[in-house]
């Protein structure tokens, strides 16, 4: 019971001591950063990508947050700091953070932040609570299968090139988080779909078509 106590009075200490939580993300809905009728996409727009780039900043800024937190705990054997990164993400989870995802474009980009948030999960869970651990998981397993579903039902072209890539990656970190076979082997499935496409000379067909940015984008893949 001492024990208990103990842990009980430690856990809101905790949160204060990590500071104010970024205000969750619930949504997002900004549209492609590419000049209409630009089949290439290889022309921004400068007004939209504006927009898109203010959109996101909030989430990237998360990201970048909890990501930094984890690295500097976990390098420096400072638990309570690898703790907040995950008491981070649990407040987020609670909030049911990225649920409503609006516009193709932002389920198109979205998967590599979901990766880098997997991975800091599995990073610091050994500093969270069962409970916290539990929400976190469950959390990302929605945004993940709800990426596993979009995908299955995305343009031939967008399924094999930089973006899939990045969604297969996210599911393998998912999957690492969670030891879910079905979410490995849809990560399995995504990358083999994306390299099989690479023509004999190692380019992907789908990037080979951004003009001036088609080597940007064969990066982004092997990235």
């Amino acid at each position: 019971m001492r024990l208990l106590v103990l842990v009980l009075t430690f856990l809101p200490s905790l949160a204060l001591a990590c500071g104010p939580v970024p205000e969750p993300v619930l949504g997002l809905a900004f549209q492609s950063r590419y000049a209409d009728g630009d089949s290439s996409r290889s022309t921004l727009d400068p007004e939209k990508a504006r927009e898109a780039e203010a959109a996101i900043e909030p989430l990237d800024k998360f990201v970048n947050l909890i990501t930094k937190m984890a690295d500097d705990g976990i390098s420096s054997g400072d638990r309570a700091m690898a703790a907040c990164a995950h008491v981070f993400l649990t407040e987020w989870a609670k909030a049911d953070a990225l649920a409503d995802l609006a516009t193709d474009t932002v389920k198109l980009t979205i998967a590599s932040r979901l990766g880098a948030m997997a991975s800091v999960a599995s990073q610091t869970e050994f500093a969270a609570t069962s409970r916290d651990v539990d929400l976190v998981r469950k959390w990302m397993t929605r945004r993940i299968e709800e990426q596993m579903e979009f995908w299955e039902t995305a343009t031939q072209g967008a399924a094999s090139g930089n973006l899939r890539a990045w969604a297969s990656l996210a599911a393998a970190a998912v999957a690492e988080l969670t030891d879910d076979p079905v979410v490995r082997g849809w990560s399995a499935w995504s990358f083999h779909y994306v390299a099989c496409a690479a023509e004999s000379d190692g380019s992907l067909p789908q990037e080979m078509t951004r003009k001036h940015l088609a080597l940007h984008y064969q990066f982004h893949s092997i990235a």
